[in-house]
């Protein structure tokens, strides 16, 4: 455990290493969002994007593989914490929407009924989180950015792209329904930790 907690102490030094850049993209969300409501789940998927495209592309630079290889980490160790991070940074980016969307509500600059609900937004980027989890971090740790680096971009930014819609078509959904639940909630379990056993079976035979 000890050890997973020291490879996302790493990662997030990475993030901190950024800081001037993390800044410039939290603001420009929050910009885009005040400027145009409708957009208001760039704020939080924007952050997303950064952070997990950013500090992979870092670290493939700095030569993460020969690191982790060299140190007594075991790749799957590695591996789990890259998930853990994305999943810590979708709840930041959540939290980071969430205040947005409040603040817009409460100054009457925009109703519910114009971008919707916030329970549908905190879908929307768990939506999200789960799409980089599942798709992006095995391609970035299989492939690499010089391999796979057109692919990489595509699936960085494609969240974004269809936010707006899937905010739109997410209340069409009930989710008060609890077998309803139950089963999201399962495929999502289910779609990351496939995602994750693949990826760390085919990483732990990589070359680097």
């Amino acid at each position: 455990m000890r050890r997973i907690l020291n490879l996302l102490f790493l990662q997030f030094q990475t993030v901190l290493a950024l800081k001037k850049y993390m800044a410039l993209i939290i603001f420009m969300g929050i910009f885009l969002g005040a400027v145009n409501p409708q957009m208001i789940t760039f704020s939080g998927a924007l952050f997303i994007m950064a952070t997990c495209y950013s500090t992979a592309f870092y670290e493939e630079k700095s030569k993460v593989n020969y690191l982790i290889y060299s140190l007594p980490v075991k790749p799957k160790e590695y591996i789990l914490s890259r998930y853990i991070f994305v999943a810590i940074n979708t709840m930041i980016a959540t939290i980071i929407s969430s205040v947005l969307y409040t603040g817009l509500i409460s100054l009457n600059i925009v109703t519910i009924n114009e971008i919707g609900s916030l329970r549908s937004l905190i879908y929307t980027m768990i939506a999200i989180g789960v799409f980089m989890m599942a798709i992006l971090i095995p391609l970035e740790l299989i492939l690499g950015f010089e391999k796979g680096r057109i692919a990489i971009v595509f699936l960085a930014v494609f969240p974004m792209v269809f936010s707006t819609e899937l905010m739109k078509y997410l209340p069409n959904i009930n989710f008060g329904i609890l077998i309803v639940k139950v089963l999201v909630v399962l495929c999502i379990f289910t779609l990351i930790l496939a995602s994750y056993f693949i990826t760390s079976n085919i990483y732990d035979k990589k070359d680097i």
